[in-house]
């Protein structure tokens, strides 16, 4: 309805939701419909019960090094043409400036399909994608003064940059002259491996790349305007 679907969970554990998404998105795209005015919508928190992980990603960086983490499911691939399946991977506990977010809804954007079959050549395996992300705050760091548990927050395409140049004081970090961290497909700075996206139960993200989203908005409508939304308003 008006162009978006919400993807409900199945009780059997042998078809995916997001393969589901996946077809959608290339049958719309075969028909000739606008590929902008079409989004879904993935509920990770219903998807995932009766769903055990079949693959465990863990970070190459040494664990002197790194904060500690947890296991977080979530939904990826391993290569340009391996099945989107489920696996385990890791986000971290939170520092002194992160927000952790249980994930009710990520959009699902059609940059999403082209990143998981590597057709930009620059896909990072595995690849969880997700960047259309709306959730419930579960955790604050100690430093945190904006959100506190239990408040709607939301998270897009970035979740990091180096916060010193001129481009990231200005408030336009997708400048950033060091290379601003997207939520997905880039190298981690703090774990190591890849950022993984929004197709997973939660995220840790700094304060300053979260979003306080008011309680009188719909989260399953909200989550599209993370992404498309916002590339597309004038």
């Amino acid at each position: 309805r008006n162009g978006r679907a919400t993807l409900a969970a199945r009780s059997d554990s042998s078809t995916s939701p997001l393969l589901h998404a996946v077809d959608l998105l290339r049958r719309n795209a075969a028909s000739g419909k606008s590929k902008a005015a079409f989004g879904l919508v993935l509920s990770p928190s219903a998807q995932f019960n009766g769903f055990m992980s079949d693959t465990v990603i863990s970070s190459p960086t040494p664990s002197s090094s790194r904060p500690a983490v947890r296991q977080a499911r979530a939904w990826g691939a391993t290569s340009a043409t391996s099945p989107v399946a489920s696996m385990s991977i890791e986000r971290r506990e939170p520092l002194a400036d992160d927000v952790v977010i249980d994930i009710l809804y990520c959009g699902v954007c059609h940059s999403d399909l082209h990143q998981v079959r590597n057709e930009w050549q620059n896909s990072i395996y595995p690849i969880v994608p997700g960047h259309e992300i709306v959730g419930r705050v579960t955790k604050v760091g100690p430093d945190v003064t904006k959100f506190r548990e239990g408040d709607l927050a939301a998270v897009g395409c970035m979740v990091d940059s180096c916060q010193h140049c001129a481009p990231c004081k200005a408030g336009l970090e997708q400048y950033c002259e060091k290379g601003n961290i997207q939520t997905y497909n880039v190298p981690d700075p703090i774990l190591g491996g890849p950022t993984f996206g929004g197709y997973s139960e939660s995220i840790t993200v700094k304060e300053s790349f979260t979003l306080k989203v008011p309680e009188s908005l719909d989260p399953a409508a909200t989550a599209p305007l993370l992404c498309a939304g916002i590339t597309t308003y004038s």
